[in-house]
């Protein structure tokens, strides 16, 4: 059973993390390394994708409908943020 995604990607940036690591426009986030759509979502994110810089991290994503799983690389970069 798929749970529901608690982020939908509206934006990337050419050249980001997120770009190169395979994330599209529409992709839903059901889950980013060991986050669920919880409580304190945004702090628990931020703390996934720094504790996990330079690291592969697994993401569970619906892209087009389908459940798919992704590998993402948090890291520095000329932009905001480790993922873009």
């Amino acid at each position: 059973m798929t749970k529901l995604p608690f982020a939908m990607i509206d934006e990337i940036t050419d050249g980001s993390p997120a770009s190169l690591d395979g994330l599209q426009l529409g992709d839903e986030i059901v889950k980013f390394g060991n986050v669920e759509a919880c409580d304190q979502l945004q702090e628990r994110l931020i703390s996934e994708a720094l504790s996990n810089e330079d690291s592969q991290v697994s993401l569970v994503i619906i892209r087009q409908g389908s459940a798919m799983n992704l590998t993402i690389t948090p890291r520095k970069w000329h932009g905001r943020g480790l993922l873009g």
